[in-house]
């Protein structure tokens, strides 16, 4: 933030319609939502904002995210590469075929993630 080192405190996936991340860090909260980016609320605009992710909601309104956010917004500068909300190897699987399918790679080398519009449900 600003040049100052941030310190990952823990990652929260939550969901309305659909899943978003929430990242709290020891400078404040980092959400991404809907392709976009806040910092402690305030939508940040990016002037590079490369990301990979996957994610869903389970019937017990439990949500999971998986993926890789790299961003340059304003001074909120960060490179993160985020497994929350306790992933099971069936969920992971399915991630990882979303993924290939998205991508046109085979889901062995997809690493678990999906790119932006995939979600499980």
């Amino acid at each position: 933030m600003g040049g100052v080192p941030a310190e990952l405190v823990r990652c929260r996936p939550g969901h309305d319609e659909h899943v978003f991340v929430e990242v709290d860090t020891s400078l404040g909260v980092l959400r991404f939502q809907h392709g976009k980016v806040s910092w402690n609320g305030s939508e940040l605009g990016c002037e590079k904002a490369n990301r990979s992710w996957g994610g869903g909601f389970r019937s017990d309104g439990q949500t999971y995210f998986r993926g890789a956010l790299r961003l340059h917004c304003g001074v909120v500068v960060a490179d993160l590469t985020l497994d929350c909300g306790q992933i099971t190897s069936e969920e992971g699987a399915e991630l990882a075929r979303n993924r290939a399918e998205a991508s046109g790679t085979p889901a062995s080398s997809a690493n678990g993630q999906a790119d932006d519009a995939k979600e499980n449900r």
